[in-house]
């Protein structure tokens, strides 16, 4: 009699294990046909995620700020600008056109707001607003699609012409209402500029930098690929970070690889703030249905921007936080919620700034 009750309550154990197993514990995203399915236990707070790389790209997936997508605060309620080369018709971005502003602020002949001839100004605004797409071979390379309104606006990225066309575009931005004006600006733009060199020119832009900065609007421009590793140029080597990004008011962008390690081309400096992925990046092609690899710190910044937009619609949506608070503190609120990694020597340094945007530092 006490073995067989033994037996029973052996299988009594045994079949409560078997149930306590089946119950999911992890959040997990699969890649089945036609669309990717989500599974989120509220109660979990493990993350597992499966084949993930086959639907964003690499760095998205290394800083895990896929999660913008199940927190479904990618954007929303958060105007975004870029100052670039052209942006193109893309397919992929087909769905977002109603939302997407594109001006044209050269004086070019034959130049419009879609002319985009090396491809950089349509790689650059994938990496923000690239959406997620469920065709076989598509990435998804932009963090926030959502944004409420995306204002492309392109300038030449190049000395001659560079800071006048910068300077009308800085000066429509302030003059837009304050209902329309974009919160964040991110400026792939880089020029070495010396002294004296465009001195009424930079003397104007940092007049309406200082003024975004007093409307709360938080600027972002790439630090350059001038750094240690690259020959050619006899500036020294705390002292290549190009313009805008030598702004004091605009925030200075570095670029790191997969691994984490300063990009041998990353502008070094006591101005660079922040640095992000920019090392074989996949982004849009400018033939307006592919995509293409391109490396440099124009890729590191709109990596970086697109995590603060994020964040800030996060903060928006999610803990109703007011907008323009949110914009004036917005440094001390992401080292408040433990999104700053610090990378190389603690604390900023010219390599790296202060570090690295990712979730669980």
């Amino acid at each position: 009699m006490n073995f067989l009750m033994c037996l029973f309550r052996k299988i009594i154990n045994r079949v409560k294990k078997a149930k306590q197993k089946k119950k999911p514990n992890t959040i997990t995203l699969i890649q089945p046909h036609p669309s990717p399915k989500v599974e989120i236990n509220p109660k979990s707070a493990c993350l597992y995620v499966k084949d993930l790389d086959k639907w964003f790209s690499p760095s998205i997936v290394r800083s895990c700020s896929y999660r913008w997508y199940l927190e479904k605060c990618n954007g929303q309620g958060i105007r975004l600008a870029v100052l670039d080369e052209g942006l193109v018709k893309h397919r992929l971005l087909t769905q977002l056109e109603n939302k997407i502003i594109r001006k044209n602020f050269t004086l070019a002949p034959g130049v419009s707001e879609y002319t985009d001839i090396s491809g950089h100004g349509t790689h650059v605004a994938s990496l923000l607003i690239g959406p997620l797409s469920l065709q076989k071979g598509d990435v998804c390379t932009g963090l926030c699609p959502n944004v409420d309104r995306y204002y492309h606006f392109k300038i030449m990225n190049a000395k001659m012409g560079f800071i006048d066309d910068l300077n009308r575009a800085l000066e429509y931005i302030i003059s837009m209402p304050e209902n329309n004006r974009p919160h964040f600006i991110s400026m792939s733009i880089a020029v070495s500029i010396k002294e004296n060199e465009y001195a009424d020119d930079v003397k104007q832009a940092e007049v309406n930098f200082r003024k975004l900065k007093d409307l709360g609007v938080r600027a972002f421009a790439c630090s350059g690929n001038t750094g240690a590793h690259i020959s050619g140029f006899t500036d020294p080597i705390s002292d290549r970070v190009t313009y805008p990004a030598r702004s004091p008011y605009v925030k200075a962008i570095g670029a790191i690889n997969l691994n984490e390690n300063i990009a041998s081309f990353s502008s070094q400096g006591p101005e660079v703030d922040y640095v992000s992925y920019g090392v074989d990046e996949i982004g849009y092609s400018n033939d307006g249905q592919g995509f293409a690899k391109m490396s440099g710190t124009s890729m590191a910044t709109p990596r970086h921007v697109g995590f603060e937009v994020c964040f800030a619609s996060w903060l928006l949506k999610r803990k109703n936080m007011d907008i323009k608070f949110i914009m004036k503190n917005m440094d001390d609120l992401l080292r408040e919620y433990n999104f700053v990694h610090d990378l190389g020597v603690p604390g900023k340094d010219p390599d790296y700034g202060l570090g690295l945007l990712r979730f669980g530092t």
